[in-house]
């Protein structure tokens, strides 16, 4: 999956373009599936206690294609590090994770 996901200020709204590829970076279908963003203050909290769990639209997806948008609802969280993950989730059940790092919320100065 290319994602150019990056340290974030608190409270901004964040908008991507994600495109899901094969091994061998081709674009692959991904009508009917779901994409969804996780993000964890700890790498072993429950998803159900994920501070973000957010599904991704399908912008394109006969070629890959998914929008995430984060409102600034969304990332107004205290600043610091936190953990997050793309996983696409099959219509037959199946789960991938495409890309699992690291991010830091960082500080605004306006309150």
């Amino acid at each position: 999956m290319s994602s150019t996901f990056v340290d974030f200020w608190r409270g901004e709204t964040i908008s991507m373009t994600l495109t899901v590829k094969d091994e061998d970076e081709g674009t692959i279908d991904i009508t009917d599936e779901t994409l969804k963003f996780l993000l964890k203050e700890n790498k072993d909290d429950s998803d159900a206690n994920a501070k973000i769990d957010k599904d991704a639209t399908l912008s394109a997806p006969l070629v890959g294609r998914a929008t995430l948008t984060l409102s600034n609802t969304n990332t107004d969280q205290t600043p610091g590090l936190y953990y997050y993950e793309f996983i696409l989730i099959r219509t037959t059940g199946e789960e991938y994770v495409l890309e699992s790092d690291k991010v830091y919320i960082k500080e605004r100065l306006l309150d």
